[in-house]
């Protein structure tokens, strides 16, 4: 019965380690982004960089619609700051078209796509 406890342990650590280094490789297998995944990031990181958005605390969040038909943007203010004026809401409003109009004219698969920018405070 001992013999059978060992074996069982035994197989039960071997199964644990196994499967802990297929998930750790699963991590360094190849992988192609979708067109939805690749302008999600696009957007992101041009909106970071371009618009200043960062230096006031403004947080945008990118939707691409389920079929890829629309992107809407969302602009949040970080918690705690101030509301903004409508004057401020509506410049960092264009920012982040312009930016936004810039990526997506830049590749032809999401030129035209109808874009929604909002601001939530």
């Amino acid at each position: 019965m001992q013999v059978l406890r060992k074996g069982f342990i035994a197989l039960l650590t071997f199964l644990a380690l196994t499967g802990s280094s297929w998930s750790a490789n699963a991590l360094n297998e190849p992988y192609t982004p979708t067109r939805a995944e690749w302008l999600t990031y696009s957007l992101l990181t041009a909106l970071n960089e371009q618009s200043s958005t960062w230096g006031r605390r403004i947080h945008p969040m990118v939707t691409i619609g389920a079929s890829g038909e629309s992107v809407v943007i969302t602009l949040v203010l970080a918690l705690q700051e101030r509301p903004l004026s409508k004057s401020s809401t509506n410049e960092y409003i264009q920012r982040a078209t312009s930016v936004a109009k810039e990526v997506l004219n830049s590749h032809p698969w999401s030129k035209g796509l109808p874009l929604t920018v909002q601001l939530v405070e």
